[in-house]
């Protein structure tokens, strides 16, 4: 397994943010999908989502989440690409409630 660009995850910040959870409880669930499909399921699911309708969220989560899960080692995305999946940095576990446990190697960090 090799090495997470960031020691740790800054849960205060990082995935405390609801939407940030959502979808990486969706694409933990999922595998890879295209951007836009993950933005109509954000949209869809249910538990005080911030967007209203998939435009907004395509855009929020190529200029916002995708570039910070992705600094953080945490989803694989490049700005242009249209698919999006969990790292295999990390093993990440999500439950209904979109509680989300990432591990880098021995270190877990949760929200």
């Amino acid at each position: 397994m090799s090495s997470p660009r960031w020691p740790a995850v800054d849960s205060s910040e990082l995935l405390t943010h609801g939407d940030r959870r959502r979808l990486c409880s969706i694409l933990a669930a999922s595998g890879s999908l295209p951007i836009s499909v993950l933005a109509e399921r954000l949209v869809d699911r249910a538990g005080g989502s911030t967007f209203d309708d998939p435009t907004a969220a395509r855009i929020a989560l190529r200029h916002n989440h995708l570039p910070r899960l992705r600094d953080r080692g945490i989803v694989d995305y490049e700005p242009g690409d249209e698919f999006v999946s969990i790292t295999d940095q990390v093993t990440f576990e999500a439950d209904d409630a979109d509680l989300v446990t990432v591990v880098y190697g021995s270190h877990v960090a949760g929200a």
